[in-house]
Order: structure tokens, then sequence, then C-alpha cells
């Protein structure tokens, strides 16, 4: 079951994906323990992974309050991550405007929204 983040006062969902800079092994795990840390800091962060798609190989799925929030959420990541990550890019969904198209509140089968 996914939570109804907007009736727990969540406003904006963002789907941010970023490359990584290539770097050798040692860099890597430095990274990595940097990356588990940081995540591990914010309970907003709800998936973070590596993959493929899109010219990126990094995607993290995050819940925010407002548009402040998120936009402190951003620098933040911007500022933590600028000796790892480059091109980061993200795509909001408002959490309150959503919620009737969401598939558990429609009926997509029928074309008939509920």
């Amino acid at each position: 079951m996914v939570p109804e983040f907007d009736k727990i006062g969540y406003e904006i969902l963002a789907i941010t994906f970023a490359e990584v800079k290539t770097s050798d092994r040692q860099k890597t795990q430095d990274q990595l323990e940097f990356a588990a840390k940081w995540v591990k800091e914010r309970p907003n962060i709800l998936f973070v992974s590596d993959g493929e798609g899109l010219g990126k190989d990094v995607v993290t799925i995050s819940v925010h309050k407002d548009y402040s929030k998120y936009a402190d959420f951003m620098r933040d990541f911007t500022v933590s991550f600028s000796n790892y990550l480059t091109e980061l890019q993200s795509f909001t969904v408002s959490l309150e405007a959503t919620r009737a198209r969401s598939p558990r509140h429609s009926t997509l089968h029928t074309g008939q929204m509920t």
C-alpha cells in the first residue's frame, strides 16, 4: 500500500536523476559510504538506486512538505554531491493536484475517473 503523502503533510514528490562522475575504485567506495550516510539522515528520501536511462545513472525519489523545503533539499543535494555527480535534473509532482489521478483512485480500464 502506498501512503497518501498529501494527507500526512507532503505537497511535492520529486524524482531526481543524476550522472555519476567517473572515478577510481577507492573514490567510488568513499562516495558510496558518504551517500549512504547522507540518505540515512534524510527521512524524506523514499528510494535511491543506480540504474541507466535518460543519460543518467542515479535516481532519487523524495517527498517534500512544500516548495521551499524542496528547494532547500535540492540545494543541499547539489552542494553535498558536487564532487560526485553532474547534471542533476528533477521531475516534480504536486501530490495535492494528482491524488484523483492515482491508479488507486481511478478506473482507467473503463476510461472513467472516480
